[in-house]
């Protein structure tokens, strides 16, 4: 399974996903690889992330670098900035 976002002008970045597991009703945790060549120096790496899914639409809580341990997202704020992770939402 593919996922893929719009990065503007750097064109689709996708992810591959590698697996999946529910935690919860309400969260699901995969494993997803960066794979497509705009990723550039990070085209390979994976991530872990912890999935949530709320009435709301759906939000990263938790995101960690495989190759590292550097946690990108922690509690649904991004660690590198502190700001709150936007919810995903399915157009109608």
């Amino acid at each position: 399974m593919r996922r893929r976002f719009d990065g503007g002008a750097d064109g689709l970045y996708e992810h591959a996903l590698e697996g999946a597991e529910p935690l919860t009703a309400g969260t699901l945790r995969i494993r997803t690889r960066h794979d497509r060549t705009n990723w550039r120096d990070q085209n390979g790496r994976c991530t872990v992330e912890t999935l949530e899914f709320t009435a709301q639409g759906m939000r990263v809580v938790q995101s960690t670098l495989v190759d590292t341990n550097q946690v990108l997202i922690r509690d649904g704020v991004f660690t590198n900035g502190g700001s709150p992770v936007p919810f995903a939402r399915r157009c109608p």
